[in-house]
């Protein structure tokens, strides 16, 4: 007799004991085929990066004994496993119940394949480690160009030597695609794990991450990320003619980092898309121009020493400003609207990382709406 067969679908990211009492359970009714989504389709769905990559998450799910065969779909949605559905025709389609949708139930009425629904329940005692956990457990921080954030490419700095000014943040849950350092952070996780190691100089991890990052890439993705991740609190990065700061200096007075904590806030106006390019050939960059970037960052510095607010909206109004004229790619022509909303004598505003959409970083003195506030990381 033809033993019959049961698709499941799901990301099965982390694998943990709840996914394995699924599996179990769904075994009892056949051979188990997986339609697994894509990294592609986990980062549209839940707006974040998987923990590990859809080929990780192949390999596990084929060693667990219960399964039959593992394919990686490549279609978006929550309907992602319907090709596989209907390419494999399987007897059973088994679903938990926080998956189970009416859409899903209809394809499997038409394509006459039998519709069940789990209730979802943990296995022996065991706890699950959930997305709320997962959370807990990334350590890796976050961080704010306040200032200079170009100075670390060469063709900049070999022009004019210059600065940027890093705020570096305790991890957040934040979007990726929107210059919040999200492909770098990717890098340290694949070096480090989940968090920064505590055992190594703090220069010696920063220029891991930069090579890593930049093996084999014509890019360079720069220190304002490899560095700006590492170095806890509030440091100014000096750059001549390298990819690397030739001086590094760090504010640790509590009182001052308390004073920036309580006026900058981020507002996230969506994430920059696939296709757009900041540097677009329209490009116009040249020594006055570099020399005006760089006395800002040397504001913006100072501004935050003595807790000057005025100068502190001033500088951070006016890199806006420069980066713009600089790289007309800096800012979407969809947003320049928003963003000069929050360029006014009472705050200031400027994209974060290469710009384009992404989050912006809001100075002010009182929390605007839909912003979310910062806690700088201490070390």
């Amino acid at each position: 007799m033809c033993k019959k067969t049961v698709l499941i679908t799901g990301f099965f990211d982390l694998l943990h004991s709840g996914h394995v009492a699924f599996i179990q359970d769904a075994a009892k009714y056949g051979k188990i085929i997986v339609s697994m989504g894509s990294d592609e389709n986990y980062l549209r769905q839940k707006k974040r990066y998987p923990l590990n990559t859809e080929n990780e998450r192949k390999y596990m799910l084929e060693a667990v004994k219960h399964i039959d065969q593992v394919h990686i779909s490549r279609e978006c949605g929550p309907l992602s496993f319907q090709s596989h559905l209907k390419d494999f025709k399987p007897d059973y389609f088994i679903i938990n119940q926080d998956g189970d949708s009416h859409d899903k139930e209809k394809i499997c009425i038409d394509n006459n394949v039998k519709y069940i629904i789990f209730e979802k329940e943990l296995s022996k005692n065991f706890s699950r480690l959930g997305l709320s956990a997962l959370k807990k457990l990334n350590k890796i921080p976050h961080r704010i160009d306040l200032a200079g954030g170009f100075f670390d490419q060469k063709k900049f700095n070999s022009v004019t030597p210059g600065s940027s000014v890093i705020l570096n943040l305790e991890p957040m849950n934040l979007e990726p695609r929107s210059g919040m350092s999200s492909s770098t952070r990717r890098v340290i996780q694949e070096l480090f794990g989940m968090s920064l190691p505590v055992n190594q100089p703090l220069e010696k991890i920063s220029r891991q991450i930069l090579a890593y990052e930049n093996f084999d890439k014509e890019y360079v993705s720069g220190a304002t990320d490899a560095y700006g991740l590492v170095y806890p609190r509030i440091n100014k990065f000096s750059y001549n003619e390298s990819y690397h700061p030739n001086k590094i200096e760090t504010l640790d007075h509590d009182e001052t980092i308390k004073w920036i904590e309580g006026r900058v806030f981020l507002i996230h106006l969506g994430a920059r898309e696939p296709s757009y390019n900041v540097f677009d050939g329209r490009e116009l960059i040249n020594k006055a121009m570099l020399q005006e970037y760089s006395n800002l960052a040397d504001e913006t510095w100072k501004s935050i020493i003595r807790r000057d607010f005025k100068g502190l909206l001033r500088a951070v109004s006016g890199t806006c400003a420069i980066q713009k004229k600089m790289i007309p790619g800096y800012i979407d022509s969809t947003m320049e609207e928003v963003v000069s909303k929050y360029n006014t004598r009472t705050t200031a505003a400027k994209l974060m990382g290469s710009g384009g959409k992404g989050y912006l970083a809001v100075i002010s003195e009182v929390a605007p709406e839909n912003s979310t506030s910062i806690a700088i990381r201490r070390g």
